[in-house]
């Protein structure tokens, strides 16, 4: 019988990172809940109880957490293919740990390859890859530290960086599961954009990337295999009138952590019939779908990953690209892609 490896990181108990589902009555938008999101990327004890089951069904499991002696218990166990939902810890090459030392040790695992999964992490490379590959993209700017930062906020003293008509939208640089990304990361002026920019250098220790904020529906287009076998997904939208009242149309961590609750599955995730409910309409499916197989191609990413995509409201109409790959569990944009598509993400394709 397939010896499986399962590699992942368990959430502290109690879940650290994760907070209570908030009520959904109107609120401000001046006041977004507060996170704490130190652990977001990793999984809970129940979603890795679950897992481990699923896998059970194509051979003997073996547990493979994530921590120090990862190298040693791998060496030791050698499985015939490692199962990688492992988002690490430390570092900018955090989620790349543990296929290196598949690699390291010629095991076999599912998911990208380390370079890919570095590459995808740090959203301004990813948007240089991209920009090179002429998939488009929305602009934007780095800014690596303080002194970056007062460099920008001195030059802009006779044009705002941002305004109510131009918004930016911060980010923290390599981060995922929307970690840093809250209803405050969209700035209209230049106070909120140098307020919010100094919060998240100082929380996050790395830098930040402002991208022109992008109104418009959001989808996301999967991909599922490699290379010039990959097969695109069904499309999904954003049901984002399911949100609170006064709630910002944005997927970040309120939306993807707190109002997303297992109480009300699938009310913030459509699948591709929600396209015909968005005003206006957006691109054509199948141009989306070719974008989503060439950002994946230009990322060189493997078994399974996800295009993020805005059709731009405002004219020309365009759809912009930011893609991922699934370290972790298979996401909530996930399953009602595998779903529509037939496809059980436990026989994802290994990369070597």
């Amino acid at each position: 019988m397939t010896r499986i490896g399962f590699a992942y990181n368990q959430k502290p108990e109690p879940n650290v990172g994760l907070v209570s589902a908030i009520s959904s009555e109107p609120r401000s938008e001046e006041e977004p809940p507060s996170i704490d999101d130190a652990y977001a990327e990793w999984d809970s004890a129940e979603t890795i109880d679950a897992v481990a089951s699923a896998l059970s069904a194509y051979g003997d499991v073996i547990r493979l957490e994530a921590t120090e002696d990862f190298p040693e218990r791998l060496r030791a166990e050698r499985p015939d293919i490692v199962f990688n939902i492992a988002e690490g810890l430390r570092g900018s090459n955090r989620e790349g740990h543990v296929p290196a030392i598949c690699e390291f040790f010629d095991v076999a695992y599912s998911g990208s390859d380390p370079f890919t999964l570095a590459l995808c992490l740090h959203k301004a490379r990813t948007k240089e890859v991209l920009s090179v590959n002429g998939i488009p993209n929305a602009a934007f700017t780095l800014i690596d530290s303080e002194r970056s930062l007062d460099a920008w906020l001195s030059a802009s003293r006779r044009t705002p960086l941002a305004s109510p008509r131009a918004p930016l939208f911060l980010k923290p640089v390599q981060e995922g599961s929307s970690k840093g990304i809250t209803e405050r990361n969209l700035v209209r002026s230049n106070d909120e954009f140098e307020a919010q920019a100094r919060f998240l250098l100082d929380t996050y220790a790395q830098p930040v990337i402002a991208e022109a904020f992008l109104p418009g529906a959001e989808f996301t287009c999967g991909v599922l295999g490699n290379g010039d076998g990959a097969r695109v997904l069904p499309l999904v939208g954003m049901n984002f009138v399911s949100l609170p009242d006064g709630a910002l149309p944005i997927y970040g961590y309120e939306a993807k952590w707190i109002w997303d609750t297992p109480s009300c599955p699938g009310k913030l995730v459509r699948p591709e019939v929600s396209m015909v409910l968005t005003e206006p309409p957006p691109p054509e499916p199948s141009m989306m779908r070719m974008m989503g197989s060439r950002s994946s191609l230009a990322m060189r990413s493997a078994s399974v990953g996800f295009m993020g995509m805005v059709a731009s409201a405002d004219p020309p109409r365009t759809v912009k690209s930011s893609p991922s790959t699934i370290t972790g569990r298979p996401s909530i944009r996930a399953r009602p892609m595998t779903q529509l598509a037939g496809v059980n993400l436990l026989s994802l394709p290994s990369v070597s």
